[in-house]
């Protein structure tokens, strides 16, 4: 596996040796058995995601749960230690300190933490019912302080699960009213909740943009009304993930032992005969395969069905 470099256009090798290549797939593979494993285990119900949707800020934010529950799925998982840098309706942008992804990479110059912006992209659209992209932004392995990552959310999906039946029933009666200027201590009359309340929520679909600061519906506002009833979604109810947080560890750690049992046997067997021609078969292999679980897997296949061969022979 090779890198361009700067302006002379020079390749050089991310990995300096076969060995050193075989040991980092080693490490991929667990880490990314580990992860697969992990995201499983972490579906997330509908009312603790609005509350990270929900938060004003990002110290707001990282007080909620479900982050807290994400620090500590990259921790286990031996991603990294995940902070939240930035907080927007439709987009979050995370930092990992510590990439293990950039350590398996050291040699190369630019961007590599892929697995990493998957598994962010994948817990958002699995695990939160979020459609969701990931793109890396800033990667220590380019210069990096830290590895940056930026989330943009799919808008519908976003109001989907951060608006709740209270909140489309302010909307409504701001609907009915039209043009008529409503005060959060009437809109509290009309829905007999307190008027604390009526502005707290407020304060959050102006957020959202469905409301201004006069309290009156926005275009989004006036077409998610609208619309509410084709969109709206089944409300997800179940335990949250942490509540099990000491299953989901034993689960990673025995996907840990698992894959790095095979990769100790790989590892011994490249030991023992390595011919030229394999290598340049197997980096030919790598670049088709998604992961290197999935490389073992064609490699395996291979090689058994080269013993039937020889078993009929």
């Amino acid at each position: 596996m090779t890198e361009k470099t700067g302006k002379a256009n020079v390749e050089r090798p991310v990995f300096q040796s076969f060995a050193e290549a075989m040991s980092t797939f080693a490490e991929l593979t667990k880490l990314e058995t580990s992860i697969e494993i992990a995201l499983k285990e972490a579906a997330v119900p509908h009312h603790e995601t609005r509350k990270m949707l929900r938060a004003m800020n990002v110290l707001d934010t990282e007080a909620t749960p479900l982050f807290q529950f994400m620090v500590l799925l990259f921790e286990k998982t031996g991603l990294g230690k995940l902070k939240l840098a930035r907080k927007e309706i439709f987009r979050m942008e995370f930092t990992v300190e510590g990439c293990q992804v950039c350590k398996l990479y050291k040699n190369a110059q630019g961007k590599t933490c892929y697995i990493t912006a998957e598994t962010i992209s994948k817990f958002f659209t699995t695990d939160l019912d979020i459609p969701s992209v990931c793109k890396e932004m800033e990667c220590g392995n380019e210069g990096g302080k830290v590895c940056r990552f930026l989330v943009e959310m799919q808008p519908l999906a976003v109001y989907q699960i951060a608006l709740d039946s209270t909140d489309n029933e302010i909307i409504e009666i701001l609907f009915k009213k039209g043009e008529s200027a409503l005060t959060c201590k009437q809109i509290a009359e009309e829905t007999g909740y307190a008027e604390e309340e009526v502005k707290f929520r407020c304060e959050i679909l102006e957020k959202f943009r469905i409301i201004d600061s006069r309290l009156k519906l926005t275009e989004i506002g006036i077409a998610y009304r609208k619309n509410r009833s084709k969109v709206q979604r089944e409300e997800k109810v179940f335990p949250p993930p942490w509540k099990n947080i000491s299953k989901i560890t034993e689960n990673i750690a025995a996907a840990e032992s698992f894959a790095e049992a095979i990769a100790r046997s790989v590892e011994q067997e490249a030991e023992i005969v390595i011919d030229e021609k394999d290598i340049i078969n197997l980096a030919e292999e790598a670049k088709k395969s998604k992961s290197f679980a999935e490389l073992l897997f064609k490699r395996m296949k291979d090689e058994n069905k080269e013993e039937d061969k020889n078993d009929r022979k």
